[in-house]
């Protein structure tokens, strides 16, 4: 120690004053400070204060003898001035200073010491500002043990002050109280010989510190928790546990994750509850023969969850072999989804479909799908436990690959494009045209690579006649690890399907013109039909129309042919397929229009004609004539079964209790026995006519005379009987041979029962005169005599 040096001496005693008012002094360590080292001595009880000083001195160096006394008195004075003012047994610190130079100290000289102690775990006490110490006790290197020196550093890597001194050489676990965070700590051995180990290793207190986000929202849903690294000189890397207890003061801790890092965002997903975490590790000594874990406190806040924040990601979308769209997607790691959503985009409404609701993760096939038929687009949302949908405007939507082929017989070649995927933007590069041969001559070829390039379209050439090809296409993902399938298209270049079936089912009037149903053959190669006419049944026959085949059951077809009328007369119709070499390859049958007539007769008979149809494929089962009367009643049928031989009906109307003067007609051939392989709900297909309408003449009986005394009851009154007249328009008048009107009446139904203002009239020859207006809207006079008889 050189002469200029400070020896700061801190005594922590116990002073006690006897009934005798003796004082006692207790000691109950010291602490020494030379040149900022901290040294720490304890003591029983010393009654003497000399005894203390020697003592001291003794601790803190040697010193020559013939300055003991001065310097026992100096102290001794010092120190009972500074303690002369207590009054009762307390607890007193003193600190005094002591010159190095007066003292003429020598340093001491410690052995070098090994066997460091290791400091394992430095936790928190739950709730408290206590924090718990456990270290692994230093090797013995034969030295007597003394003490530990515990010390404290706000950093970790510097700036260490003493704490405190543990005397036990295997302590276990040591608490202490802290009024600040983070602290770090080490600690160093001391032996009765003045050996100081080398300070342990440094370990801090593990402060966690939680922020709900988002910040000054009604939706606070994510923790955000960043701690302190406990270990600032440890190269390991530390693997944090973080727990969450749910809810706050339920004890129920549970592991949410684990990560290397200081930081860390978890999305909690509860509607409204406290929510406490904290931070774990274990640590291990340095043979790994005795570990610990150390906790950090406890943070805890309210959360609530208004919105749902994920953003679904689909890894891809794809085909599978029976044309049904498969979406593959990474299932949520917000911890709360109660189900997914499958969307799909609805091209005719322009949005986006719930489809399906699915709980379990993986891949989805959606059973209505028709990816055969087109490409389709998907999203996927999440519901959490709150009711709240994720959104959808964050998700990438993904697409299929819709593969056609447009095979060109004539060309001898096949044209395959397909729709670009959608969705992993600029980590597609590129499509894989793949094709599976059936030669008949080779035999089966699988998986054949046609193209790989990023364009959407391939021209195949030089096909092998009567071969099939069945072709996918595979969209490339950057790095391999995803991928998509097209639908599969098949085609068989070799043989030119001709058309088996075509059939004109129907043929009707329709506005302006005449109307025929027909059924094609989907799986032919024609592309067109065209639509023949001729006004023979033996032709020639004129292309009037065409329509393209169809292609989706039940293959049916409608064509009006505007250039006629039903009224024109009888027309032949017959359709011709055309392929795609304009090559025409089946003709259908050959059918014709109805033309039917009405004839009125004086009887009170409608004669009603009508031409043969012809070209069922099954029988022509029947004709079924049907009426309407009036101008706007509907069509009802009167003759359900004529004998299909029969093209003439006899409508008697003389017991029809209708007195419409007008009657229109129609009729319908009726197939039976069909055997076409067509819906079973379409059948038995009718052909009808056109309408044509007759006006019954109007009938109008006047007797000649009447007796008011007749046995006969009709022949008691003067009237009329009629029918087919406009009653609306009715007058009646009956005058006598001087011109005076003795009746008058204006209902049709009304007579004249021969008396005049209630008395008998004369009998003799009256003049009636009657006016009505016809059925054909004439205004009819009608003029007579009739005589009445008594």
């Amino acid at each position: 120690m050189s002469q200029h040096t400070v020896a700061y001496v801190k005594i922590y005693a116990r002073l006690h004053i006897t009934t005798h008012k003796i004082a006692v002094i207790h000691v109950i360590f010291v602490e020494v400070d030379i040149n900022m080292r901290k040294h720490f001595f304890f003591y029983k009880q010393l009654r003497s204060p000399i005894a203390f000083v020697i003592t001291l001195f003794l601790a803190i160096g040697s010193v020559t003898y013939g300055y003991t006394s001065n310097l026992s008195n100096a102290i001794t004075n010092r120190f009972f001035n500074d303690i002369s003012y207590v009054t009762g047994n307390e607890s007193i610190e003193s600190y005094f200073n002591v010159d190095a130079k007066m003292l003429k100290l020598v340093p001491p000289q410690p052995e070098s010491c090994d066997g460091e102690p290791e400091l394992v775990c430095v936790s928190r006490v739950p709730n408290s500002n206590d924090v718990e110490l456990t270290i692994v006790p230093s090797t013995d290197t034969g030295a007597v043990f003394n003490y530990y020196l515990l010390e404290s550093s706000v950093t970790g890597t510097g700036g260490f002050s003493l704490v405190d001194t543990i005397f036990d050489y295997d302590p276990g676990v040591i608490t202490i109280t802290l009024s600040s965070f983070p602290q770090y700590f080490r600690f160093i051995a001391v032996t009765d010989n003045g050996c100081l180990s080398d300070p342990s290793n440094v370990v801090g207190t593990l402060d966690l510190d939680l922020t709900v986000r988002p910040i000054g929202m009604v939706s606070r849903d994510t923790a955000e928790l960043n701690w302190n690294d406990p270990r600032p000189n440890d190269p390991i890397d530390i693997l944090y546990t973080i727990e969450m207890e749910l809810p706050a003061g339920s004890n129920a801790w549970n592991p949410i994750a684990q990560t290397n890092d200081l930081s860390h965002f978890q999305h909690v997903g509860v509607c409204e509850m406290d929510v406490n975490f904290r931070i774990r590790y274990e640590a291990f000594n340095s043979d790994s023969t005795f570990n610990c874990t150390n906790f950090s406190n406890i943070e805890g806040d309210e959360f609530t969850n208004e919105s749902n924040r994920d953003t679904m990601e689909i890894n891809f979308v794809s085909v599978d072999g029976n044309g049904r769209s498969i979406i593959d997607f990474n299932p949520s790691n917000s911890g709360d989804v109660i189900e997914y959503y499958i969307l799909y985009f609805n091209p005719t409404s322009g949005s986006w479909d719930i489809i399906d609701t699915v709980g379990a993760l993986g891949a989805y096939t959606w059973p209505a799908s028709l990816a055969n038929e087109r490409a389709e687009r998907f999203k996927v949302i999440s519901i959490d436990s709150c009711g709240n949908l994720s959104s959808d405007q964050v998700v990438t939507a993904h697409r299929t690959m819709f593969l056609q082929s447009e095979f060109d017989a004539c060309g001898d070649e096949n044209t395959l494009s397909w729709t670009p995927y959608e969705g992993w933007g600029g980590d597609l590069v590129g499509y894989e045209l793949r094709v599976d041969i059936n030669d008949p001559l080779v035999g089966v070829q699988n998986d054949v690579l046609l193209y790989a390039g990023n364009e959407t379209e391939f021209v195949q050439t030089e096909l092998v006649e009567g071969a099939e090809y069945c072709y996918r296409v595979t969209a490339i993902y950057e790095d391999s690890s995803k991928f998509s399938l097209s639908n599969e298209v098949c085609v068989d270049p070799g043989t030119v399907m001709p058309a088996e079936m075509l059939y004109i089912a129907e043929v009707r009037p329709r506005g302006d013109g005449i109307w025929l149903q027909a059924f094609g053959d989907g799986d032919a190669n024609a592309d067109d039909v065209l639509i023949q006419r001729s006004s023979n049944v033996d032709g020639p026959f004129n292309t009037v129309g065409s329509v393209k085949m169809p292609r989706t059951p039940p293959f049916r077809f409608t064509y009006v042919d505007y250039s006629v009328t039903a009224n024109d007369g009888i027309f032949y119709y017959q359709l011709v397929a055309v392929d795609s070499c304009n090559n025409t390859d089946t003709a259908s049958n050959i059918v014709n229009n109805i033309i039917i007539e009405a004839e009125s007769r004086a009887n009170e008979e409608n004669i009603v004609r009508w031409n043969t149809y012809n070209g069922f494929q099954g029988d022509l089962s029947r004709y079924q004539l049907s009426r309407s009367t009036g101008p706007n009643r509907s069509f009802q049928i009167i003759a359900d079964n004529i004998d299909p031989n029969d093209t003439v009906y006899i409508d008697k109307l003389r017991d029809n209790p209708d007195d419409a003067s007008r009657f229109c007609y129609r009729v319908e051939a009726v197939e039976g026995n069909n055997t076409l392989d067509l819906p079973v709900e379409l059948k038995p297909f009718r052909s009808r006519s056109n309408f044509d309408c007759v006006i019954q003449q109007t009938k109008l009986l006047v007797p000649n005379a009447f007796s008011p005394n007749s046995s006969v009851e009709k022949n008691q009154v003067f009237g009329i009987s009629a029918r087919y007249v406009d009653f609306d328009r009715f007058r009646m008048r009956i005058s006598d041979r001087n011109g005076k009107i003795v009746f008058e009446t204006q209902d049709p139904t009304d007579h004249w029962d021969g008396t005049i203002n209630g008395q008998p009239a004369a009998m003799g020859v009256y003049t009636y005169y009657i006016t009505y207006r016809s059925r054909e809207n004439r205004q009819e006079d009608l003029y007579g005599t009739v005589t009445l008889y008594r």
